[in-house]
Parts: structure tokens; C-alpha cells; sequence
């Protein structure tokens, strides 16, 4: 069949069971980026989708997969992360009338975050718990510039949500 005709058919497939998809990820894994994950298992299977023999079957098996993989990266992910935060010293204690004057500012600011991508947001996390860049590219096992550049285009993206105020005061600058 030529490749009109597979898409066309990935096509049909894709709208009649896209819906399907998205509720039986929600059943099963509704505190995970359930659009995500749909999104993901459907690129991977019109990628191979001329090898695919029984798409339904294949549908369910690789969003089975797919949930599960992303439950042991968070599951990995947070042991890690505990580990790290236990080994350090504990951070400063704010000033609880700077956290009263600035809760609401910092609530727009956590808003905007969450619409970041999934690294660029970790990155921008880790800078707002006072962490520095060598150690937000330790956790992360990325480069120390790959930090510096995500926390530069985290900022332009902040500002643009925010309309050109400043993310939340002094943790999106530089290394401290």
C-alpha cells in the first residue's frame, strides 16, 4: 500500500480510537499527563505503523507500557531527588512576611511555570528552591550550560506569560 494510503488508514484508526485512548489512560494513570502519554504511544505507532500488525491490540499494550515506564521514571525520579535534598543542608528560613507579601505574585509566577516545558520547568523548580546551576545540572545529569541557557529562555517564555514583569524576584537570575 502506498504511504497516502497508510496514512489515511493511521488517520481513521487514530480518530476512532484517539478518545478510547485518552479515557483508558485516564482510568488507569489519571496523576500523569494523560494527553502526553496518548500523544506519545500514537507518534511511535505512525512511525512503525506499516510493521503493525493489530493496531488496536498494539494501542493498548504500548499505553500499558507507556504508564508504566512514566510511573517508575517518577517513582526513580523522586527517590533520587530525596536522596540529593537529604544530603544537603537544610535551606534558610524565609521571612514569613516576605512569603505573605509576595504569595500571590508567587502563585501567578508557579502558574506560568507549570506551562513550561517538562525540563525547562524541572530547571526553573529546582532555581526557585535556591539550588545552584552546577548542582540543578547534577540532579538533572545535564550540562552546567544546558542549565544557564534553559533558565535564559525560561525567563524570555516567564515574561511573555507574565507580560514583561519579572519572574518572581532574584531566584531566575544568574548562580547563586
Amino acid at each position: 500500500m502506498d504511504s497516502t494510503g497508510s496514512k489515511h488508514l493511521f488517520d481513521q484508526f487514530f480518530n476512532e480510537f484517539h478518545d478510547e485512548a485518552v479515557g483508558f489512560v485516564t482510568s488507569v494513570a489519571s496523576d500523569l499527563d494523560v494527553a502526553d502519554i496518548v500523544q506519545q504511544v500514537f507518534a511511535e505507532m505512525l512511525r512503525k505503523w506499516h510493521t503493525i500488525q493489530n493496531p488496536r491490540a498494539y494501542l493498548y499494550a504500548a499505553l500499558k507500557n507507556e504508564t508504566s515506564n512514566r510511573r517508575k521514571k517518577l517513582a526513580r525520579d523522586f527517590h533520587y531527588s530525596r536522596l540529593y535534598v537529604a544530603s544537603q543542608p537544610p535551606l534558610p528560613h524565609p521571612d514569613p512576611a516576605d512569603l505573605v507579601q509576595s504569595d500571590s505574585e508567587f502563585t501567578e509566577t508557579l502558574t506560568a511555570v507549570r506551562q513550561l516545558p517538562e525540563r525547562m520547568r524541572d530547571i526553573v523548580l529546582l532555581k526557585i528552591y535556591e539550588y545552584k546551576n552546577d548542582e540543578i545540572a547534577d540532579i538533572l545529569g545535564i550540562s552546567r550550560s544546558t542549565v544557564s541557557t534553559q533558565l535564559t529562555r525560561a525567563n524570555r517564555r516567564l515574561r511573555k506569560i507574565l507580560g514583561n514583569r519579572t519572574p518572581q524576584r532574584r531566584y531566575m537570575q544568574g548562580d547563586r
